[in-house]
């Protein structure tokens, strides 16, 4: 597709909200940071199959020196924010080069904000509109959210997204048109010294299980 060599293997970058600091962690390395900047080229579903039983989305970069990496995230609170924002980039038509995603704590949840060129993407979407598409039902004598609806909304939304991308990254994108002052040397950006020293602390304090499940609950 585009720039990609496909015979480069991606570095897969995973999201943890089990602490009171939510990060990006590099699923090789074990580093982490709280934000990153590179070029989004693909957003993709995975459904459900034998080796994973859940619903997926899958957002590949790259940076100016082609190293791939993928995010992949199930169909949770912090992804419907991140498809929002995005579909929001498709009206403004931007290029998706040089994109910030940022983890960042809000009344006591996990959030993330999507800025390209240092502006900050808004969500396209109303919540109270995203919201409707869901209901509370009734399983195993506990009350939780049905999101069918909603995710099928965000699937055809992935679907325009990635319509978007390939044509911008097929015929706008070159090498030479990134940004040399916004090279990515390392596979994740760098924590200043005193985000690190955050990170290091709130490791030995998890949140409980109960906490994990309202982020999750939270209404994006």
């Amino acid at each position: 597709m585009g720039l990609l060599t496909d015979t480069k293997k991606a570095t897969f970058i995973n999201i943890n909200l089990k602490w009171d600091y939510p990060v990006f962690v590099d699923s090789t390395t074990k580093e982490q940071a709280s934000k990153f900047l590179w070029n989004l080229v693909s957003i993709t579903v995975k459904e459900p199959s034998e080796t994973n039983k859940y619903l997926n989305v899958n957002l590949e970069f790259i940076d100016n020196k082609e190293d791939r990496y993928i995010m992949s995230w199930g169909f949770s609170n912090i992804m419907t924010s991140i498809i929002n924002s995005l579909a929001q980039g498709v009206d403004e038509k931007i290029d998706f080069k040089n994109l910030t995603f940022s983890l960042y704590m809000k009344d006591d949840f996990a959030r993330i904000g999507i800025f390209h060129n240092g502006n900050m993407l808004k969500w396209k979407y109303d919540i109270k509109d995203l919201i409707a598409k869901t209901k509370k039902v009734r399983v195993n004598g506990k009350d939780v959210t049905d999101r069918e609806e909603l995710n099928n909304f965000l699937k055809d939304e992935i679907v325009k997204i990635n319509e978007y991308l390939s044509s911008v990254v097929n015929n706008e994108w070159s090498l030479e048109s990134l940004e040399e002052d916004k090279d990515i040397n390392d596979l994740m950006t760098e924590l200043d010294k005193k985000e690190q020293e955050v990170v290091e602390e709130k490791k030995e304090t998890k949140k409980t299980e109960k906490d994990v499940e309202e982020i999750e609950d939270l209404p994006f």
